[in-house]
């Protein structure tokens, strides 16, 4: 039962996210979580959105990992 949770389990891969150095990773993600709480407009949610969806697109990983 524990090994079919995937939250913040590592998928290896040889994508530009991956390659990123992970201090590069960390600060982008803190810089996340805070847009997250000041976004009070829809222009700001769909950026949020269409960045996240950009990332997700660009790590490769299969999109049914992320909904496992």
């Amino acid at each position: 039962m524990i090994k079919d949770i995937t939250i913040g389990q590592f998928f290896p891969g040889k994508s530009a996210i991956h390659r990123l150095d992970p201090r590069i990773k960390l600060v982008l993600t803190v810089g996340l979580i805070v847009f997250v709480f000041v976004a009070n407009t829809a222009a700001a949610i769909t950026l949020m959105t269409l960045a996240v969806a950009g990332t997700m697109a660009l790590t490769r990983v299969p999109i049914k990992l992320y909904f496992k």
